[in-house]
């Protein structure tokens, strides 16, 4: 009886010392998420009035779309993925929103950027989701680097010169109307 005492004790000591190694681990792993090697934190996105980085990636059908192209037109850039539930409700929002807008704004280009997924399942969602935008695929994350995207969702306002005039970091849900 004196054994399984024993036994039980040690068991519990275990499981606070692995409890506890966890505990440490995440702690140094959220720092090192927040901070570079060099002591710098790290940028959560680009800020408002800098140039927008230029870009070429794949849609859909493997046509290649230029950011370069939309000069002289206001881009959305959305950056999502198809696991991201607060995207999926930002995009149905920008969705509804461009069905009722889509005329009173014709220089608005609405892309949407996927990040780190393959064609196939992606596909697959938008078809199930309907989304009107084009949807470009960042398969490597190199522009989400770029546009130093931390957090899905992000969305970008660029406007006709290529300067970056809004970012927003998570979902928020847009007023009704935009005027």
């Amino acid at each position: 009886m004196l054994g399984s005492l024993r036994a039980g004790i040690r068991r519990r000591h275990v499981v606070y010392f692995l409890f506890g190694l966890f505990l440490a681990a995440s702690a140094l792993l959220q720092y090192r998420i927040k901070v570079s090697e060099f002591g710098k934190r790290i940028p959560e996105g680009l800020s408002e009035g800098d140039p927008a980085p230029t870009f070429t990636l794949p849609d859909l059908d493997g046509a290649r779309v230029a950011l370069e192209e939309m000069r002289g037109k206001i881009v959305v850039l959305d950056f999502w993925a198809t696991w991201c539930g607060p995207c999926r409700t930002q995009y149905t929002d920008l969705r509804s929103w461009w069905e009722k807008n889509q005329g009173r704004f014709p220089e608005l280009v609405i892309l949407c950027v996927n990040v780190r997924e393959d064609l196939a399942p992606v596909r697959a969602h938008v078809e199930r989701m309907r989304l009107p935008f084009p949807v470009l695929l960042d398969a490597k994350g190199e522009v989400a680097e770029r546009y130093q995207v931390r957090a899905l969702p992000t969305l970008y306002v660029v406007d006709p010169k290529g300067r970056i005039v809004k970012r927003e970091i998570g979902y928020k849900r847009r007023r009704r109307s935009i005027s």
